[in-house]
């Protein structure tokens, strides 16, 4: 049974390999080869992640788990990763960049993704960290000859050092601490309180969740994610924003989870504070952005914020709101970078919102799903959006967060202008340059399936959520 807990990653890593070895060693390579060999990869490890749903296992003392929360996580990796595929083929193709590194990096990546919601040992989350990280940072400096992509390489990988540094310290203080650096152990010794010392755990926990802070971009540790979005190829933006964001908040739902009800009364406010920063900054900030890529990262930082209120409380109904949240947040998000790529001609990108006026004039199928997107990402009914929010709220409400929701409201209602000036633009504005919106059916598919998704699970959440609390829980604790 074992040898099943690791296909899902030892899949992404050998298509990885395949792919370099098949661009290496085949003279005149076609690049739609490269394209294919990677998604065939990423459906056989979510077929392989299906087989195991329902099927609890742990092996090596919880070293590599499989259970319906980790099956979860892997399987929105891998479609995340699959997307990005996708959306990514026209880019490289106009900008010579369509070699099999690429994609064997995201793949590489997508396997340390699924290594940090597979483990209850701290270290193989430190070790899926580096995995994830190390293929962000070449990826985000692969179009070579531009400046501000080295500098937010170089910014991207200095933090991430630090981020690391602080993981490692939050593990090495834990370890001092309970003696483990198994979760699960670390929730029996904090049960028995034998030999532990409390002081050590706060810091460890705080030193964690700063790690991972980095990875999901809260205030104050967001401070990459604006140039790094901003310098990384358009493709690369996508995927950081969506899988690695994803990455981090499954980690920390993980060690949370365990974790926070021994020393709930000590990270409660912690988590309160850091969740009204993170949403009410990025907000503010987002309104006076006018390059879409940096709009977007000022967006997701608030986004991370949105999902902080609902972690002070851990329940069934809590993390089923957090994980269905994130989910229509990466299907409106990768939707929306999508459309982004589309406005472009060879290795010129139009960024600046002022590019999106006049769209639905001249292609009214990218304006639609544009406007679909970032109404979701404002959370308007009928779209997903609507429905992650009031999941979100609802479940802070239910537990005594009614001012937080307050909060949450205001910055609601703020997120609404700058989205909605984009579906303005589009609609009440005329072209003000000749900007190319040609679409490719490798970005069409994907965009006619994100935007049916949101729509479907603005309409229809209710099953979707109760599946995360029925079955999500049966197997999170083995």
């Amino acid at each position: 049974m074992f040898i099943y807990l690791f296909m899902p990653v030892f899949i992404s890593v050998l298509t990885g390999l395949i792919v370099l070895l098949y661009d290496a060693l085949m003279i005149n390579v076609r690049k739609w080869h490269l394209l294919f060999i990677s998604l065939a990869g990423i459906v056989i490890s979510i077929l392989y992640s299906a087989i195991l749903w329902k099927l609890p296992f742990s092996f090596m003392n919880g070293m590599f788990v499989s259970d319906n929360f980790s099956i979860i996580f892997s399987v929105l990796f891998l479609l995340s990763s699959a997307i990005v595929l996708l959306i990514s083929y026209p880019y490289l193709n106009d900008n010579n960049l369509n070699f099999g590194e690429y994609y064997a990096l995201i793949l590489f990546a997508t396997a340390g993704m699924i290594f940090m919601a597979s483990t209850l040992n701290l270290i193989v989350i430190y070790l899926g960290l580096e995995l994830l990280t190390l293929p962000l940072v070449i990826l985000t400096c692969f179009k070579k000859g531009r400046d501000f992509s080295h500098e937010a390489a170089i910014k991207f990988f200095i933090l991430s050092v630090f981020s690391s540094s602080f993981f490692l310290f939050g593990i090495a203080f834990m370890f001092g601490a309970t003696g483990t650096v198994n979760i699960a152990q670390v929730v029996m010794a904090l049960s028995t309180h034998k030999g532990i010392s409390f002081p050590y755990m706060l810091i460890s926990v705080g030193l964690l969740i700063l790690g991972l802070g980095f990875k999901i971009s809260i205030v104050p540790f967001h401070i990459w994610t604006p140039d790094v979005y901003h310098g990384a190829p358009t493709p690369i933006t996508a995927f950081m924003s969506t899988g690695a964001k994803l990455a981090g908040f499954a980690a920390l739902i993980r060690i949370l989870f365990y974790i926070f009800p021994a020393i709930h009364s000590s990270l409660t406010e912690v988590f309160i504070v850091l969740s009204v920063i993170t949403m009410t900054l990025g907000n503010i900030v987002a309104i006076s952005q006018k390059n879409i890529k940096r709009m977007l990262a000022y967006s997701s930082i608030a986004h991370s914020g949105y999902v902080l209120m609902v972690l002070t409380v851990f329940s069934p109904a809590t993390v089923a709101a957090a994980i269905f949240y994130l989910i229509v947040y990466i299907i409106a998000n990768l939707g929306a970078f999508g459309i982004v790529l589309t406005l472009r001609q060879k290795d010129k990108e139009y960024l600046d919102i002022t590019h999106f006026s006049g769209l639905a004039g001249k292609n009214p199928f990218l304006a639609g799903f544009m406007a679909v997107f970032m109404f979701s990402l404002a959370g308007i009914p009928p779209t997903a959006g609507f429905m992650g929010k009031f999941y979100l709220f609802n479940v802070a409400v239910n537990n005594g967060f009614t001012i937080l929701v307050i909060v949450g409201l205001i910055n609601t209602v703020i997120a609404a202008y700058y989205y909605l000036r984009i579906v303005y633009l589009m609609y009440m504005k005329k072209e003000t340059e000749n900007v190319p919106s040609t679409i490719s059916p490798f970005v069409k598919i994907p965009l006619i399936i994100l935007g049916i998704a949101t729509v479907f699970f603005g309409v229809f959440p209710s099953s979707i959520v109760a599946l995360f609390k029925t079955t999500l829980f049966l197997t999170l604790k083995l």
